[in-house]
């Protein structure tokens, strides 16, 4: 402290023996406000440097803050942009992957079609045949049929014309 801060003892120590307090306990009060006075307290100049100290290591204080807010916006701008490339990147990939599946998905589909279209006809064939062969059955069991009743029709007729003599 650059300061000194004025204590009169000898008035302090005559004001308290006045109100009734022994000269040794007076005494023994007036040196510890001294030492409190000159260790302790801080003058009104001392008060204005430490506020100008103080000022000023707010204002570098302030200043730092504001450079290490630069520091960090400058590095997030760099961090998104990364991110953002890295981002741009991974979607072509992914979009580069998807055409391939699509590919290979409309290649696999296109022979499985092509699979079961072959499947397809030649069971068409087949059900086709199958009909084809009911048909010639069918056929040659109306034929039959007609043929026998044809036959029982002459049957008939000759029997009716020898029960009928001309």
């Amino acid at each position: 402290m650059s300061e000194a801060i004025h204590f009169d003892t000898h008035k302090f120590v005559k004001r308290m023996t006045e109100t009734g307090m022994s000269e040794a306990t007076a005494e023994a009060l007036a040196d510890e406000q001294l030492r409190l006075i000159q260790g302790e307290l801080a003058a009104k100049r001392d008060l204005e440097e430490f506020r100008a100290a103080t000022k000023h290591d707010l204002e570098e204080f302030r200043a730092a803050t504001k450079h290490d807010l630069e520091e960090f916006r400058a590095a997030t701008k760099r961090d998104i942009a990364e991110f953002q490339a890295a981002t741009e990147r991974d979607l072509a990939e992914l979009q580069a992957a998807t055409k391939r599946d699509l590919a290979e998905f409309q290649a696999a589909t296109k022979h499985d079609n092509a699979e079961l279209d072959k499947d397809l006809r030649h069971a068409i064939a087949q059900v086709e045949a199958g009909l084809r062969l009911e048909i010639e059955q069918c056929k040659s069991g109306l034929i039959r049929w007609m043929a026998g009743l044809l036959i029982a029709q002459g049957g008939v007729i000759i029997a009716i014309l020898r029960l009928f003599p001309a």
